[in-house]
């Protein structure tokens, strides 16, 4: 599995997680305003969208979770600062949760807190 990212500056890592139906590039103006003030900044495409692989399956929430923790990994970092909008911040709710080791902070933007999904 190939997921695409965007990647500017040096620092702690801030990794951005786009929502429905957008890519890395909704996040190109806080990539270059992280790198700027001293982070280094990432916005990933999830599975199916930009220049990520297209897989039959794999959508679900803990996927999605895991594949998000396995790029913090693969960038060499222990953690990251993750920051998800809509649909992306499902992704980064739910990457608390089952890979809390991964997140150092969260910031959702444009999401509710998984709880009031539930309630309906």
């Amino acid at each position: 599995m190939r997921l695409h990212a965007a990647e500017a500056g040096e620092g702690p890592l801030v990794l951005l997680v786009h929502g429905y139906p957008q890519f890395w590039w909704a996040w190109r103006h806080q990539l270059v305003a992280l790198a700027e003030a001293g982070y280094r900044a990432v916005a990933v495409d999830l599975r199916g969208y930009g220049g990520s692989d297209k897989p039959p399956r794999g959508y679900d929430l803990p996927t999605l979770s895991a594949d998000v923790a396995a790029v913090v990994r693969a960038l060499g970092e222990p953690d990251a600062v993750v920051v998800g909008h809509d649909w992306g911040g499902l992704v980064g709710w739910t990457m608390a949760a089952l890979h809390p080791r991964t997140v150092r902070g969260l910031v959702v933007v444009s999401s509710a807190h998984p709880a009031s999904c539930a309630r309906g």
